[in-house]
């Protein structure tokens, strides 16, 4: 039997740290494992720089010139798609990309064509205005849309007319492996992962935080354009003892802090959040999680309210506070450890990723 030849292509892939490189990293590895023949064309994730290697599949990374509206420029992939548009039974685009996405318009590969939506384009509505014709010319090629879950897809406007060709890939993780790494932070702490920037929201996890007056150190893991003004607003209340910064953890440091504290929080403001892999990271360690209850998001469909953990209104600094006092009796409860365990056991493992891909791929 012929193996199915695949090509993902996207914008970045590993050693490119995120929740759209952790998810092409684990479908790469789980198609390459079933036999398929499978290959890459993503951007380097440093500008100006590029390299090609071959592993477990082939993979071409793209001469990157620079970064447009969140887009790297990797204008090599329209030449490698038009020379190879022929070579491939299935095409597995990973949105958004926006130069991916106009390379398949030109290049018009013969392969059945697959859309992972891993999100709208929630930010920058007037470029997904502008882009909307091209955008719905690729769904309506495409044979699969693949969205990690329900809520999202039917929060989606753009996705409002394909619900047809709509299939639920939860992300998954492999469960972590203990590590040797002496935690920097007391046990118990509780912890926030991600980049500063707006959506993410630190600023009211900060001040939920404060209201609280919890005795629990908050430690907030990752860089970005907002850490800066964190920090400042953190010496402005005080809370410089108690609020620790790490914005370039290890990823062994992150799975320690991961281990030893007693929850995890998560105040995202936008359906820029569109699914958060750090939540079923925490479950993955049995930790209970706090977020905020965003419409739209797959965030919610993540957590179950008094089963895995809480939810806090969002941008909402009062409940926020309320809902971190109640956390202290909630992670104290029954079972709470087995139940975040068993959500990802059941949910998030990669049996039920490999069972989905098969009805895509024919494997």
């Amino acid at each position: 039997m012929t193996k199915p030849r695949i090509l993902i292509i996207g914008k970045y892939f590993s050693p490119a740290r995120g929740g759209i490189e952790t998810a092409s990293l684990n479908l790469a590895k789980d198609l390459a494992q079933a036999g398929c023949d499978v290959e890459i064309y993503c951007s380097n994730h440093e500008v100006r720089k590029a390299n090609r290697f071959t592993a477990e599949f082939n993979l071409t990374r793209f001469f990157n010139f620079g970064i447009l509206f969140s887009q790297p420029l990797y204008l090599g992939v329209f030449f490698k798609l038009l020379w190879n548009r022929r070579k491939f039974d299935y095409i597995h685009l990973q949105w958004p990309d926006l130069l991916a996405l106009a390379a398949i318009n030109i290049a018009r590969p013969t392969g059945s064509l697959t859309v992972q939506w891993h999100s709208d384009i929630v930010r920058q509505k007037l470029l997904g205005k502008i882009l909307g014709p091209m955008i719905h010319d690729v769904l309506k090629r495409a044979s699969t849309v693949l969205v990690a879950t329900k809520t999202y897809a039917d929060a989606s406007e753009v996705l409002k007319n394909y619900h047809s060709k709509i299939k639920i890939l939860p992300y998954y993780i492999d469960a972590p492996e203990k590590t040797s790494v002496k935690n920097p932070i007391m046990p118990g702490c509780i912890i926030s992962i991600g980049r500063h920037v707006g959506y993410k929201d630190f600023k009211t996890l900060i001040l939920g935080y404060h209201k609280a007056n919890l005795q629990r150190p908050l430690v907030l893991v990752g860089g970005g354009e907002l850490l800066e003004e964190h920090k400042d607003l953190v010496a402005s209340l005080g809370l410089q003892s108690k609020v620790h910064f790490y914005p370039a953890a290890s990823e062994e440091v992150k799975n320690q802090l991961l281990e030893d504290c007693a929850y995890f929080a998560l105040a995202s403001n936008s359906r820029a959040e569109a699914f958060g892999i750090v939540l079923i990271e925490a479950l993955s360690h049995g930790k209970p999680l706090l977020i905020s209850n965003l419409h739209g998001s797959g965030m919610v469909e993540i957590n179950q309210n008094n089963v895995t953990g809480l939810f806090f209104e969002v941008g909402d600094v009062a409940d926020c506070a309320k809902k971190m006092n109640e956390m202290e009796t909630f992670i104290h409860g029954s079972q709470v450890h087995e139940k975040c365990l068993e959500r990802f056991e059941s949910v998030f493992s990669r049996p039920a990723h490999v069972a989905t891909l098969k009805t895509v791929y024919k494997f």
